[in-house]
């Protein structure tokens, strides 16, 4: 006897069930402000963001949040997703920001997933 194949509903579980903070993310408009700021020719984006932090806010307020799991409510004490996006200033501090600059690094040189650890 062999397994069903994985039903939307399952994968759909395993996201809001799983035991750590996951979050799904949209950046197509972080992608316009980079291909704004290639046009401009920036090539080293660690230095044209360490250089003003300013630049890491406007990617950051440019990212749309889909959808978050249950752990991530809870570890942010938000009552749904709506009062998290709400609060994402209080949320992302101190050294979160350059955390943030390293996701955006390595979506500037074509990752497409980014994994980090940090204390918040």
């Amino acid at each position: 006897m062999t397994a069903a194949p994985s039903q939307p509903a399952d994968d759909a579980d395993m996201f809001e069930l799983a035991p750590v903070s996951l979050w799904l993310e949209d950046f197509s408009a972080v992608r316009e402000v980079f291909e704004g700021w290639r046009a401009d020719g920036i090539v080293d984006l660690r230095s044209f963001l360490r250089a003003d932090t300013a630049r890491i806010a406007e990617c950051s307020s440019r990212i749309r949040v889909i959808k978050v799991n249950r752990r991530t409510l809870t570890l942010f004490g938000a009552r749904d997703l709506s009062h998290l996006v709400d609060n994402l200033g209080a949320v992302f501090r101190d050294d979160m920001l350059l955390t943030h600059a390293d996701e955006l690094e390595q979506l500037w040189s074509g990752k497409a997933q980014f994994v980090s650890k940090t204390v918040n």
